[in-house]
């Protein structure tokens, strides 16, 4: 969980400015199925940081360093046998957060989006559950009139690849889908706007 954030870019500009991804107003969730029916749970809350060369006037930036990290208890269902369930699968005690580490990107204008949007093919690893993984994570940006920057994606999460056991409820009668899906729409804002 990534993500989520999720997210992005590449190279380092000769002015790189610093940001930091905003809970509010943001929207993130994870979502799957189970053998009774699909479920969806908004998180709450991230933090996260990433920079961006502000000297770039293209619609593309460049962007460096993006780390982003989300508290496994901010995950909330609105079951609290599920937030329960999560919990105890993401083995919380022990690694509290999910994190994400940009290793590299390319980015390129949307040209279908008037120039306002740019895509982002991120690769990076996700941390979760003591387990690290490379991931490719594609993403579209934008950047906002405030001088914000949005990010707008998701990313399906297959259980196993990090040694999670599927959340089971009734002696196993109820079990979670193999995969889950982490979907984001946040949103960084320059440090210095602080």
């Amino acid at each position: 969980i990534l993500l989520a954030g999720l997210l992005l870019a590449a190279g380092s500009g000769p002015a790189p400015v610093a940001y930091t991804f905003r809970s509010s107003p943001n929207s993130m969730s994870v979502e799957g199925g189970s053998t009774v029916h699909d479920w969806s749970c908004p998180i709450k809350t991230l933090g996260g940081t990433l920079r961006m060369d502000t000297t770039q006037t293209s619609a593309a930036p460049r962007f460096s360093r993006v780390q982003v990290a989300v508290p496994v208890d901010a995950i909330q269902c609105d079951n609290g046998t599920m937030n329960e369930k999560l919990r105890e699968a993401l083995q919380m005690n022990a690694y509290p957060e999910v994190y994400f580490s940009l290793e590299d990107a390319e980015v390129s204008a949307l040209p279908d989006s008037g120039k306002a949007w740019f895509a982002v093919d991120a690769t990076g690893e996700i941390t979760l559950a003591g387990e690290r993984k490379q991931v490719d994570l594609p993403v579209k940006g934008k950047r906002l009139s405030d001088g914000d920057v949005r990010f707008v994606g998701s990313h399906t999460i297959r259980l196993s690849d990090y040694d999670i056991e599927r959340p089971s409820a009734m002696f196993g009668a109820i079990k979670t889908s193999k995969e889950v899906t982490v979907n984001f729409d946040v949103t960084a804002t320059p440090e210095t706007s602080k």
